[in-house]
Formats: C-alpha cells, structure tokens, sequence
C-alpha cells in the first residue's frame, strides 16, 4: 500500500494497538524500516511532518517525502506476538 501524503497523513491504515509494520522503496525493492509497535498506527505517523506525530524522526520523514514508498502493517494481539510476527 503506497503511504499516504503528508497532507493525508491521519488516514494511514494500521492497527491501533500492537502491530508489526514494513516500510519499503518501490524502486529498488528494499526494505527501508520495519519493526513492531504497542501502537502500530502512531509509529507510521511518527513519520510524517507535524502536526501528525512525533519530533525525532526528521530524516525518516526528508526519504519518505522524496521517494515512492510502501507500506504494509500487521495487527498482533500483544507485544510477543509482534516480535513472533
């Protein structure tokens, strides 16, 4: 799924609660980030301009805005099962 624009940003499709997220450039086909997160949405806002989310990921936010990126998000029950996933 392409993420969305920063004007966008608040509908970005992820769990609410425990997750696990990829982040990957179309192009070249690597994956830039991936991990997991007790709130799996918050964590892909954090990497969007504010007033989204956030304060410490301006490089993150500089790539993403310049490069045509995907992302895909999986909901976990808890933070174990994020880490199995």
């Amino acid at each position: 799924m392409k993420i969305p624009s920063p004007e966008n940003c608040r509908t970005i499709e992820a769990p609410e609660n425990y997750g696990v997220y990829q982040i990957k450039n179309f192009k070249t086909k690597e994956f830039i980030q991936f991990g997991e997160s007790k709130v799996c949405q918050f964590r892909m806002q954090s990497l969007f301009p504010k007033p989204c989310r956030g304060t410490n990921n301006e490089d993150k936010r500089i790539y993403i805005q310049t490069t045509k990126i995907g992302n895909r998000t999986i909901k976990a029950e808890s933070k174990e099962e994020a880490v199995r996933l």
